[in-house]
């Protein structure tokens, strides 16, 4: 199978100590450090990966002598890493460590903490040029992937902006990214400017997300629209440190399944040998790619694409890559979102018919992408995750059996049929 490194050992359910009842008594050690006691807590994520720490981000309710008052806590098994960071606790107990801290005070992310401060906001956008006062501020935490990267959305009077999280190192890259790209052409978000804490001020696309728009039933771009932006990728992002694809991290996800479902390793382990097909991906050339290209990456307005996000995933790559992705993304869609199927199946259509590369080869690559997807409920392992994991496996096993079949040589109802036959093997 594909590997960009080799695959760690993978540890003892790392998912379940920060989910399970270690997470819970870790929880409670937190809420007694907060000066009260937990009330409540509900799991938000959980971002995993096997062999170096998994982190579950959870909403509390903390029950203080004065009321009750609602925060964000993550735990983490990579507690070594927090020694010593401030604003963090190591909890340890019943042969097991975690570490723990209070949104937004990400250790790995010292700009969450200003970029979620009104006043502090103020003043960033004032010194990108952007006039604005502390009381016309409000700030809301859209996405978050601990000690990795935030997005907050921030209205101010006459203003709709996104602040981007990243660590401190990161930031100057990524406002330099963002400009150069616009200046090329790209519908890219035009940086403002940058806090050397790890924020980067971005200007908002229009529209909204190409997922919504397909779960609303809204028109979406053409697949000749999109990858026309894609084109338009300068070459100079060939000299950008390389990225692995979906595919190139598939021995990540084949881990993450085999501990979580360990009764389909062995499948899981022949689905991603079938899907092989790194050596002939290797010989294709080398150009730009977006690097995770799917449809929640694109911005949609009045059926038009208006722009691409997470551009610092962009750099060398494989054109099969980027394919691959958006393809696997829209066949899994519906079984994740019911409403969007019937436009999922138009768009799959569109891009299966409109994609440069060579179709026994896509078909394998976007199998293995599915793949790796089918990790989603195990990630979060919310009520029912075992069998929704089982069903999100048959899509690529379907995909799979169908290959020789030819399957891009047939009509419109190819997603419908795939869909049916992996919820009835499922």
């Amino acid at each position: 199978m594909d590997a960009a490194a080799p695959p760690p050992e993978p540890a003892a359910d790392e998912v379940g100590l920060v989910h399970g009842p270690a997470a819970q008594a870790a929880l409670r050690t937190a809420a007694e450090q907060l000066g009260g006691h937990l009330e409540r807590s509900a799991l938000r994520s959980v971002d995993h990966r096997p062999g170096r720490g998994a982190t579950a981000v959870h909403d509390v309710r903390v029950r203080l002598p004065t009321g009750v008052v609602d925060h964000v806590l993550a735990l983490t098994t990579d507690a070594p890493a927090l020694r010593g960071a401030p604003g963090t606790l190591v909890l340890a107990g019943d042969g097991t460590t975690l570490g723990v801290w209070r949104l937004p005070h990400d250790p790995s992310l010292p700009g969450l903490l200003p970029a979620m401060d009104a006043g502090a906001v103020a003043g960033l956008l004032r010194a990108c040029g952007v006039p604005t006062r502390r009381e016309d501020v409000t700030v809301r935490l859209r996405s978050y992937r601990p000690r990795r990267r935030a997005v907050v959305e921030v209205s101010a009077a006459g203003a709709g902006l996104f602040l981007k999280v990243v660590p401190p190192d990161d930031a100057r890259a990524l406002h330099d990214r963002h400009r150069e790209l616009a200046e090329a052409g790209v519908p890219a978000a035009r940086s403002l400017g940058f806090d050397p804490r790890g924020v980067v001020v971005l200007q908002r696309l229009d529209g909204r997300s190409w997922r919504q728009a397909l779960r609303e039933g809204l028109a979406s771009p053409s697949a000749e629209e999109l990858w026309r932006a894609v084109d338009r990728l300068p070459d100079r992002l060939l000299l950008a440190p390389g990225r692995p694809s979906w595919a190139e991290q598939s021995w990540h996800h084949v881990d993450l399944l085999c501990a979580a479902r360990p009764d389909s390793a062995d499948e899981v382990r022949a689905l991603a040998a079938d899907a092989d097909v790194a050596a002939s991906v290797a010989d294709l050339p080398v150009v730009p790619v977006h690097g995770d290209l799917y449809e929640a990456q694109v911005m949609v307005a009045g059926g038009r694409l208006s722009g691409l996000l997470d551009l610092d995933t962009a750099g060398p790559g494989h054109r099969v890559d980027d394919e691959a992705c958006v393809l696997a993304h829209l066949a899994l869609l519906p079984l994740a979102h019911r409403d969007a199927a019937a436009a999922c199946s138009t768009a799959f259509h569109a891009h299966l018919a409109a994609a440069r590369s060579e179709p026994a080869l896509l078909w394998r690559r976007m199998s293995l992408v599915l793949l790796t997807l089918a990790t989603g409920p195990a990630r979060n392992r919310r009520p029912g995750w075992q069998q929704r994991t089982d069903e999100w496996l048959a899509l690529p096993r379907v995909a799979l059996g169908l290959v020789h079949e030819e399957p891009w040589t047939q009509d419109h109802d190819l997603l419908p049929r795939l869909l049916a036959a992996a919820r009835a093997s499922g």
